[in-house]
């Protein structure tokens, strides 16, 4: 699905969004705090302020997920 698809259900359910090759990887957590959207590494400390490619604002391959990274 598109980016604004795949945030508004995120925001429904409290999940996260991720291109379908980053799943398991790096998730984004969409927010309207300061943060904006905060960037989930596997091993990582998270990231705010993700900033996306044009690519990924363009790419139709986004999924929602609830999973957890560690």
């Amino acid at each position: 699905m598109n980016i604004q698809k795949a945030t508004q259900k995120a925001q429904e359910v409290d999940g996260l969004i991720a291109r379908s090759f980053w799943k398991g990887y790096v998730h984004i957590k969409p927010t309207n705090g300061p943060e904006c959207c905060i960037c989930y590494g596997k091993g990582k400390a998270p990231c705010p302020r993700w900033q996306p490619q044009a690519e990924d604002l363009l790419a139709d391959d986004w999924e929602v997920t609830t999973e957890e990274l560690t």
